[in-house]
């Protein structure tokens, strides 16, 4: 911002709060919203048919596509959702939720496939 006696100019990325960006949201936003997803993992009673390390390497590889924003692979992520929805509904659904929240910032596409696969299941 450059202030002269008669001139104002403004330049660059000027942002008055939050900054939300068409590549994908925040990486502290992102690590939030899947910590929860986590601790939920966590809190889940033993099921000898579901092993929680493997929901949480899931969730992980979900995490991880979808913080490349526009470069996310919703081909992979649709893949990963399948297998949620087919082992641990509760996991599935909080984590559809987080992915196509309209504030989440997320890549629409990847948007688009998490309802796509929340309507099937």
């Amino acid at each position: 911002m450059n202030i002269a006696k008669s001139d104002v100019k403004i330049g660059g990325d000027i942002v008055g709060r939050d900054k939300i960006t068409k590549y994908g949201v925040s990486g502290g936003e992102l690590t939030k919203m899947f910590g929860q997803i986590k601790q939920q993992i966590e809190a889940r009673p033993y099921d000898p048919d579901v092993d929680k390390s493997e929901l949480n390497d899931i969730v992980e590889k979900i995490e991880q596509e979808v913080k490349k924003g526009e470069a996310s692979n919703p081909t992979k992520v649709e893949r990963w959702l399948q297998f949620l929805a087919t082992t641990s509904d509760d996991i599935f659904q909080v984590t559809v939720a987080a992915l196509v929240n309209p504030l989440s910032g997320i890549a629409k596409a990847i948007q688009l496939i998490a309802q796509k696969v929340q309507k099937k299941n």
